[in-house]
């Protein structure tokens, strides 16, 4: 029984060791945060976010060409000001295949 409580207690400080490298330190506040994300079209990604001391946020898309199977990102405007919408348009011929927000923290 003895070796069981030893085994138990060095599993929980290696699963503590482990999360605390694996697991990225935060900031005490966010500065982009609440990010509303969308496809308005088949070529498109949006977003809007909230943003605190004056950092900025921006659509980003990776866009997929059947054609040429290949991918290329486009972005949208910067945006300094919470809930202003910004949107990334992929060229013609490509669509929206993954979207994101791209922050400058």
């Amino acid at each position: 029984m003895k070796h069981k409580g030893t085994a138990l207690r060095l599993a929980v400080a290696g699963l503590a060791a482990a999360a605390a490298v694996v697991l990225p330190a935060t900031s005490a506040h966010a500065a982009v945060s609440n990010c509303t994300k969308w496809y308005p079209s088949e070529t498109s990604f949006s977003v809007n976010c909230a943003v605190t001391s004056g950092d900025g946020y921006r659509a980003k898309v990776k866009c997929y060409s059947l054609s040429s199977d290949s991918y290329v990102w486009r972005y949208g405007t910067w945006r300094y000001t919470s809930y202003q919408t910004s949107t990334a348009y992929c060229p013609t011929g490509t669509y929206a295949a993954e979207g994101t927000v791209q922050q400058t923290v």
